[in-house]
């Protein structure tokens, strides 16, 4: 365990970036916590919700379209808001359920047709705030995540959340002046496609996801998790006043 620490410290002392420190955690989770699928995110530590860059890996891009939608209006079990707030900053599908994963709803609708099995998710925590996140995937057929992987990713959670947190804050600077008025952007309600957007708008979708916005799966961007907890606030689903105050945004839904 200590030895596979230290790795992981070290890859993050020599990333570079975000997605280079993502890869290199790949590189080295393959090791020591086996997976078939990925989907690796840094979070705003006030919203948990995801900041560019991010990294994919190995999820179809059918089931790309509803997995935000999905985490913000479904209640189910390992929701990265509950991780972000639990004293046990990883968990497992199996584990969670009792072994009956059937019961939630992602691994029916997400995990399930994509021939996955487990799912082991972890927040990257420092400091009480989170900074990333992390889902990753097994094929059916293949052992379940274990005690000991799932204490390797708590204990690894601090060093990722402290490099990540470096990338955030070594970027964090007034807006340029480009982006001092709103933009506007038309979605087509709760599919949350994207029909139109204005000049400004595009500006903005920059800033949030990267200049490569547009050439990804919209639906695993932080545009479209905004959106889709913006939809959820709008319906409701999501009503207290602390889940509101962050809602600042002027869509057409």
């Amino acid at each position: 365990m200590e030895r596979h620490v230290a790795a992981v410290e070290d890859a993050c002392g020599r990333a570079g970036d975000t997605l280079e420190l993502f890869e290199a955690l790949s590189d080295r989770l393959h090791k020591v916590v086996p997976f078939d699928g990925a989907a690796w995110f840094g979070v705003d530590p006030t919203a948990i919700l995801p900041t560019a860059p991010v990294r994919i890996e190995n999820i179809e891009a059918g089931h790309c379209e509803s997995y935000w939608e999905r985490e913000c209006t479904v209640e189910d079990t390992l929701l990265y808001r509950d991780l972000a707030r639990a004293p046990q900053p990883a968990g497992s599908l199996f584990r969670a359920t009792d072994d009956r994963p059937a019961r939630s709803a992602r691994y029916r609708e997400f995990l399930a047709p994509q021939n996955y099995g487990d799912e082991l998710r972890a927040a990257f925590k420092t400091g009480g705030s989170t900074w990333g996140v992390v889902d990753i995937f097994r094929d059916q057929g293949r052992t379940p995540f274990s005690t000991s992987e799932l204490s390797f990713m708590s204990a690894v959670g601090p060093v990722i959340a402290s490099a990540l947190r470096s990338f955030a804050t070594a970027t964090m600077a007034a807006p340029p002046a480009s982006l001092d008025a709103p933009g506007t952007a038309l979605f087509d309600g709760p599919a949350c496609g994207l029909l139109s957007l204005d000049e400004q708008a595009e500006r903005w979708f920059t800033e949030l996801a990267g200049e490569s916005w547009a050439t990804i799966p919209l639906a695993m961007t932080a545009i479209y998790a905004v959106v889709a907890r913006a939809q959820a606030v709008a319906d409701a689903v999501l009503a207290s006043s602390d889940e509101r105050k962050w809602v600042d945004l002027d869509l057409s839904m």
